[in-house]
């Protein structure tokens, strides 16, 4: 058993280096929770492929967001945060949620199946959750489970967005009962 469990070690060892490589080289964003720089990859995949789109950037670190985009004709820079768990928790739990000084102009939640493959996507803007979270800085505790889409008390599940997503990424795509 020693044997199997070192050799795990060492290849999550080279993994980790590769991801560490293209996060160096601003492929992937910054970070040490993979799971959410697989969902930041995944997100930024998603703007790059809609109509419109000037440029995607990964946010600097210590922002209150993931990524920027501009659209053609526009100054202004959308800040997105994007928020991701993977079906490897058992919470769900969605790490906190900044509200302040607005924090972001889109949320994206971003769910993963066990392979690391999209099989939720939710959109919120900020002031959907700032109207919801009455004058609240942070929210921390937000699962993003099956009875999450039922209540909704801060986050909206209600528009699962993930065929499109699968679709850019080259995936294919999930039936209603799947996602």
């Amino acid at each position: 058993m020693q044997a199997k469990i070192e050799n795990l070690i060492k290849k999550y060892a080279e993994l980790y280096h590769e991801f560490e490589r293209l996060q160096e080289a601003n492929i992937l964003a910054k970070g040490d929770q993979k799971t959410g720089v697989i969902g930041e990859y995944y997100a930024k995949c998603y703007i790059q492929m809609q109509q419109g789109i000037v440029s995607v950037n990964y946010a600097k670190a210590g922002d209150t967001h993931d990524l920027t985009y501009k659209t053609f004709g526009s100054r202004d820079e959308l800040k997105i945060q994007v928020k991701c768990v993977s079906a490897h928790s058992k919470t769900r739990t969605i790490a906190p949620i900044n509200l302040s000084n607005n924090a972001f102009d889109e949320l994206y939640l971003i769910s993963l199946d066990e392979e690391f493959k999209p099989i939720g996507f939710y959109i919120n803007t900020f002031k959907e959750i700032e109207k919801k979270a009455l004058g609240k800085n942070k929210i921390a505790g937000a699962r993003m489970t099956d009875k999450s889409r039922k209540d909704g008390k801060y986050l909206n599940f209600n528009k699962n967005q993930v065929n499109a997503m699968r679709e850019i990424l080259g995936l294919s795509i999930l039936n209603e009962n799947n996602s």
